[in-house]
């Protein structure tokens, strides 16, 4: 009997230290990308003040301190902790397709949910926290969103949080890798408006990974996901010259006018952008046929009953990573109510 104890306490430990040092790559990847992109733009601002809010700089900064200063000290801590990745397996066109259909409703799902809380904020200050990735998207060049968020944020984020994520926490049992795979995925966002759609696609591409051992998988989803959010409706009105503004400013003239000028555009937006609320439909019908046969794909937890939850969080890198990004989703509701009431 004490021999069992001991080894149930040597297994708690060494989970503990696993989903430690995991919880602290993101940790230190958050802080070095947050103080690399401090000192780059005051860099820029006292060299070059012409290009400092220009929409290429700012992309450039984005990859340059998230996915090249900061992913290389989160890949050596994660580089170091003992890996298993899964078998390969092939995925039938029918099951990809099927994917992607619940993908798209947790997409919907998850930004009901952020747009709730949102609104609540809003009710609680009296503001308005708008869309972060929206006014990113209306924001830029389409050109430079395009290669971020179908090339280049795809694969980076495929890596780190499946890829080298789940390798590491798949010992623990795949429902312990789906579920932090999925919580970090949108703590890594670092705003209310993604965290929700971001964890629950986070915990999906986990769950499809575990069972195909193909990143490449993800990856795809992750970029036609974007490509049908943000990209595909904005494509058709990209010429259409202030569309963004007129539409925000509810002025029924004004987006009259602009419809009357450019029909074939605006309607192809229309309908482009309804495209993810009818496939977040087949994707709920498919999930309430098929989700009880998908939980018996993932692997039991190898932890003790009682001891899981504190073993998961109980452990310095997963408090602090979870703390500072927390912290960083309040800056971010603050910094929207400072600049909402210094327009008023």
């Amino acid at each position: 009997m004490e021999q069992f104890f001991m080894e149930e306490a040597r297994l708690i430990s060494q989970s503990k230290d696993r989903i430690s040092r995991t919880g602290l790559a993101f940790f230190t990847m958050t802080v070095v990308a947050q103080l690399a992109a401090i000192f780059l733009y005051e860099l820029i601002a006292l060299l070059f003040p012409a290009l400092y809010e220009t929409d290429w700089i700012n992309w450039t900064v984005t990859i340059l301190c998230l996915y090249g200063f900061a992913a290389l000290p989160a890949f050596l801590i994660l580089r170091g902790v003992p890996a298993s990745a899964p078998e390969k397996r092939r995925m039938p066109v029918k099951s990809f397709l099927m994917f992607m259909m619940i993908a798209f409703f947790f997409v919907s799902l998850g930004s009901n949910v952020g747009q709730a809380v949102n609104g609540t904020i809003d009710a609680l200050t009296g503001t308005e926290q708008g869309s972060e990735i929206t006014d990113a998207i209306n924001g830029s060049a389409l050109w430079l969103t395009a290669i971020y968020s179908l090339v280049i944020a795809p694969i980076m984020e495929e890596l780190f949080f499946r890829k080298l994520l789940v390798d590491r926490l798949a010992p623990l049992g795949g429902w312990i890798a789906i579920i932090l795979s999925g919580l970090f995925f949108g703590l890594f966002h670092g705003n209310i408006d993604q965290f929700f759609y971001a964890a629950l696609l986070g915990a999906l591409f986990a769950y499809v990974y575990l069972n195909t051992g193909n990143v490449w998988i993800p990856i795809l989803m992750h970029s036609i996901v974007n490509f049908f959010g943000g990209i595909l409706p904005t494509l058709f009105v990209s010429g259409v010259p202030d569309f963004f503004t007129v539409f925000s400013s509810g002025d029924a003239a004004q987006i009259e006018d602009l419809f009357l000028a450019y029909p074939l555009q605006i309607t192809g937006y229309m309908i482009s952008a309804m495209i993810p609320s009818v496939l977040s439909m087949v994707g709920l019908v498919l999930l309430i046929v098929y989700g009880k046969r998908l939980l018996r794909y993932i692997t039991p937890c190898t932890l003790p009953a009682g001891k899981r939850f504190g073993t998961v969080v109980g452990n310095a890198g997963f408090l602090l990573y979870t703390l500072i990004s927390i912290a960083m989703m309040g800056l971010v509701i603050l910094n929207n109510i400072a600049e909402y009431q210094a327009g008023l």
